[in-house]
């Protein structure tokens, strides 16, 4: 691939546990992405890792999770984004089989802008508060920012 041209892989990690990882259905596991990555790698193409923060089964210790997963592997860009559970999902229309409530309804709160991971919490789950959840969102972005800055994350440009 790198021969044809390409200049870059993102992957869709989205969680850094591989419990979360079937929860939401991803058929991978974090061993499959670390050996992608370091492929992809090694054939001199740049990654990037898209992640979504405040999954149903999300807590301290996923949070914990995907800062060791991001530090150990390193992509060379990321996005993280905030869960967002649409109508029309699983998730919006059963929520209580996901053990999350839908603390916020209005829909001008679900779309984030920009690259800044700070869009509005809109449920919480069995495991934390809405407001703990942002915390620990909070937390995520600015280890991950620290580890490998981003100008396109600090600026909302792409590159």
């Amino acid at each position: 691939m790198a021969g044809a041209g390409c200049k870059r892989i993102s992957f869709g990690l989205e969680t850094a546990t591989n419990s979360n990882l079937r929860n939401i259905n991803k058929n991978a596991t974090l061993e499959q992405y670390t050996t992608a990555l370091r492929a992809t790698r090694s054939a001199g193409i740049r990654t990037r890792f898209y992640m979504i923060w405040g999954l149903p089964w999300d807590n301290r210790e996923t949070a914990n999770a995907l800062k060791l997963f991001i530090a150990q592997n390193q992509p060379d860009e990321w996005h993280l984004n905030t869960f967002i559970p649409f109508p029309g999902t699983p998730y919006w229309e059963r929520p209580d089989t996901y053990g999350i409530e839908i603390v916020d309804r209005d829909f001008k709160h679900y779309y984030h802008l920009g690259r800044h991971a700070r869009g509005a919490i809109v449920a919480r789950n069995a495991y934390c508060s809405k407001d703990e959840l942002e915390v620990l969102r909070d937390e995520i972005f600015a280890y991950i920012l620290n580890l490998i800055p981003d100008k396109r994350v600090l600026y909302g440009m792409e590159v």
